[in-house]
């Protein structure tokens, strides 16, 4: 009884290992947006801390906004405590942005699939769907003298962080992109999309350690479906000699 228990605890952990997801490889290009998006939140935070200060010396700001007796809302004393409300908002922009980059955006490996996660969109890829992986030059792919000054600032902090691998990122291509295209490039970064072919780029600090995760679940998928079309063939050849 006691080594049937082993057994089956054995075949349990095997089975929760084998189903297990891979690393999340965060995202550098979201990153790198919602880093950018600290100084001016900061400065918005700043410029109506200042506002509010002077809201009880000023007569305009010291008063109830007109519209909301018209809409019967909860009445706020002043305008002032309207700036405090931005103030309250921007702060929590300006320290949760970080957070919000490092948990919703990655891309990470599992049994069936292939999970990207965006802040504010998810789509899912099937193995079935990648006909190949390989590296490549992100500034082969997209000159950064050839794009625009407001994306220059954006892509060089990221290129920087690739600097120890050349700029290398991981290119998966697919024999057709996940759900309608149109409205994959509207809610995803432009600069994920493979100029040259049917395909997404992964910007990642580790790109061989993603392009390893890639191929060791793509090859777990490909060896579980020849097992069960091998299985299938039996199961039909036996019929027929039966």
């Amino acid at each position: 009884m006691a080594n049937k228990r082993k057994k089956s605890r054995r075949r349990k952990s095997r089975r929760r290992n084998k189903s297990k997801p891979g690393r999340k490889y965060k995202l550098l290009l979201y990153q790198q947006r919602f880093r950018a998006l600290r100084p001016p939140a900061l400065l918005l935070a700043m410029m109506s801390y200042l506002v509010w200060l002077m809201a009880f010396r000023i007569a305009v700001l010291n008063s109830t906004p007109g519209w909301m007796y018209s809409l019967g809302w909860p009445l706020l004393r002043i305008w002032g405590d309207l700036l405090l409300l931005v103030i309250v908002a921007a702060v929590v922009l300006y320290f949760g942005s970080g957070f919000i980059a490092s948990r919703f955006a990655y891309v990470q490996c599992h049994r069936n699939h292939i999970v990207v996660r965006t802040p504010f969109f998810r789509f899912i890829i099937k193995y079935n769907l990648v006909s190949h992986i390989a590296p490549a030059r992100f500034v082969a792919l997209y000159p950064l003298k050839e794009q625009k000054s407001s994306q220059q600032r954006l892509l060089r902090p990221v290129l920087a962080k690739l600097a120890a691998s050349e700029g290398t990122v991981m290119q998966l291509e697919l024999t057709k992109y996940p759900g309608d295209e149109r409205w994959l490039r509207y809610l995803v970064n432009p600069y994920m999309f493979s100029p040259n072919t049917t395909g997404l780029l992964f910007l990642v600090i580790n790109w061989m350690s993603l392009s390893n995760d890639l191929e060791k679940y793509r090859n777990a998928w490909r060896e579980r479906r020849a097992r069960r079309r091998k299985a299938q063939d039996n199961v039909s050849l036996y019929n027929r000699l039966r």
